[in-house]
């Protein structure tokens, strides 16, 4: 029976230890959410462009670089990427599960898609 107060005693630890990484995480991930910027430079983005191309009914046009980059242009203005276009280079059926967060504007998009 002396295991069991020395086995609590490690369960206690080991549920400290990830409380504070999930704080730790935590603190992290509220600062990225915060910053317009941080969002910007997620794969997020090439994602919101494939989900704003299918709901918008263009998802015939989803691997088109040219329809990429504009319907990017409008989401992430006035950013831009240095290259012009984070492409999404994904399966098609991603694009089709992520059309219900184009509804939303960007930022909240992210938030819950995070």
């Amino acid at each position: 029976m002396t295991d069991a107060p020395r086995a609590t005693a490690r369960l206690g630890l080991v549920v400290a230890l990830h409380a504070a990484l999930a704080v730790g995480y935590l603190g992290l991930l509220a600062r990225d959410l915060g910053s317009r910027e941080r969002l910007l430079s997620t794969d997020f983005t090439a994602y919101y462009t494939s989900g704003a191309l299918v709901a918008e009914g263009a998802g015939a046009r989803l691997y088109d670089p040219a329809a990429q980059s504009a319907t990017q242009a409008k989401v992430i203005a006035p950013y831009q990427f240095p290259g012009g276009l984070m492409a999404f280079l994904n399966p098609p059926h991603a694009a089709l599960l992520l059309a219900p967060f184009a509804w939303l504007d960007f930022a909240t998009a992210f938030r819950l898609w995070t």
